[in-house]
């Protein structure tokens, strides 16, 4: 599958497991294309494509508060300009679930 990589979004997201984010873009059209452990920091990674964008999935180490921890993920969605936005104005109903 081909990309338009001309546009690029990140950010990070806490309180939300990296499993559940991919459940999230699976429903949005979402194609798991593979799993990878980073050797140098050992990231997990999780990387989805859907229809004009692709996401990477970082477990990040765990945001801490005091003595309350959450967990990090770093969303990295590149692809076609309109793609991207696209799916992440029909993402960012699902990160404002209440826990």
């Amino acid at each position: 599958m081909s990309l338009m990589s001309d546009y690029t979004h990140e950010r990070i997201l806490r309180g939300i497991p990296r499993w559940l984010l991919c459940e999230y873009l699976e429903q949005l059209g979402g194609e798991p294309l593979e799993a990878a452990a980073s050797a140098e920091d050992g990231a997990d990674e999780d990387v989805l494509a859907g229809d004009g964008w692709q996401a990477r999935l970082t477990q990040m180490e765990d945001h801490r508060v005091g003595p309350l921890r959450s967990e990090q993920v770093r969303l990295l969605v590149t692809g076609n300009p309109d793609e991207v936005r696209g799916m992440l104005s029909r993402l960012a109903p699902r990160l404002g679930r209440g826990g």
